[in-house]
């Protein structure tokens, strides 16, 4: 059974930790200025509707605006993941969106809108060609073919810019990450069609299984070091509304992918991040270096974007995550060459899409290689 919208807000309104900053907001003005650094609009005006926050008329009114302007924000947004989920459909090309504005109407009741900044769509790796052609014709179009060149070599997705300026990432793996790789070719086949309602109307679909759901959420999160809080609310929210879990399915599937330890750090901050004491019994208790992870990851929040201390935190802590010391190696290479080759790329040097010189196929790939020829 499905939480209701009045046991969501509860929860919220309970999280002992809701902006990842080891407090709980105490007046309105501070929930006004949490829902606005998560990027969930309307926080306020839902409480106050439940009778859980009292809040003075001007506030009030100051945060019924901030929702609106955020609706109206994420409305093309929504547009744009609906038409090109449809045509694709139409193309027979199987897709299921990531994130974004569809998981923000299954897990937030209105009035929250949950901003998103972009739209994130699957499709397996073969139906890449074929899915950009189809998304060119809604008028989506590669602004940085260099870029992108380089992205399908290295990375997880293409990005491309449409109708209103509308980012769209296109994935054709679901996570790289942590020298491992989360294969969108597997979540596709188990993705399941489901009705989800929307604030005008319902759309039909491909969804990813909900248990590889709350594994892609929380292995991107960790992936972001946890950047928006709001990320691991959505992992939080998602637990709750499956429910029953097959727990050791999805430790083997985890294992599998090589990405056990960060998933379960980040189900374990979002446990935090809610009070969930019911997740949080069915997690492996964290290590000192885990703990120490975590303190690592609370300093990086708020250092500035572009800063160098960010990027090397960033980097060791994702070199930290890693699930074996020979990822960690392959990763923290992979990570330095490409920071040089963007370093070289600004002195105006012309950098190939082949650049880091490291293999492009996920990294136990290489090292069964390697066993193979020293056999």
């Amino acid at each position: 059974m499905l939480p209701s919208n009045l046991e969501v807000l509860q929860r919220i309104a309970a999280a002992p930790d809701l902006a990842l900053e080891h407090r709980q907001p105490q007046t309105a003005a501070e929930w006004l200025q949490v829902g606005a650094q998560l990027g969930l609009e309307g926080l306020v005006v839902a409480l106050a509707e439940v009778d859980r926050l009292a809040v003075d008329r001007p506030l009030l009114r100051q945060a019924v605006g901030q929702a609106l302007t955020a609706e109206a924000e994420q409305a093309p947004l929504r547009r744009a993941a609906l038409a090109s989920l449809q045509a694709l459909a139409e193309a027979g090309i199987a897709a299921v969106p990531l994130k974004g504005p569809l998981l923000a109407a299954r897990l937030y009741p209105a009035p929250l809108v949950r901003r998103s900044s972009d739209v994130d769509l699957l499709v397996a790796r073969r139906d890449l060609p074929a899915a950009l052609e189809v998304l060119a014709q809604l008028g989506f179009r590669d602004p940085a073919p260099a870029k992108n060149a380089a992205d399908l070599r290295h990375h997880h997705h293409l990005t491309l810019l449409g109708p209103a300026q509308v980012p769209l990432e296109l994935h054709f793996d679901a996570l790289h990450a942590f020298g491992a790789v989360m294969p969108g070719d597997e979540l596709l086949q188990a993705a399941q069609i489901t009705t989800v309602a929307l604030p005008h109307g319902t759309w039909t679909g491909l969804l990813l299984d909900p248990a590889d759901e709350l594994l892609y959420l929380a292995g991107h999160a960790a992936a972001h070091n946890f950047e928006r809080p709001l990320w691991t609310l959505d992992i939080g929210l998602l637990a709750a509304q499956i429910g029953e879990l097959d727990w050791p399915a999805m430790w083997l599937r985890a294992q599998r992918w090589h990405l056990q330890r960060p998933i379960v750090h980040a189900l374990r901050t979002a446990a935090r991040q809610l009070g969930d004491r019911s997740l949080q019994e069915q997690l492996p208790a964290a290590s000192a270096w885990e703990r120490s992870l975590e303190r690592a990851r609370d300093r990086l929040r708020p250092m500035p974007h572009k800063s160098v201390r960010r990027f090397a935190l960033h980097s060791a802590c994702l070199v930290a995550g890693c699930q074996d010391p020979w990822r960690a190696t392959w990763l923290a290479q992979y990570t330095w060459l490409r920071a040089l080759g963007t370093l070289g790329q600004q002195a105006g040097l012309a950098i190939p899409a082949s650049w880091p010189p490291l293999p492009p196929r996920p990294p136990e790939l290489g090292r069964r290689k390697l066993r193979e020829t020293k056999a």
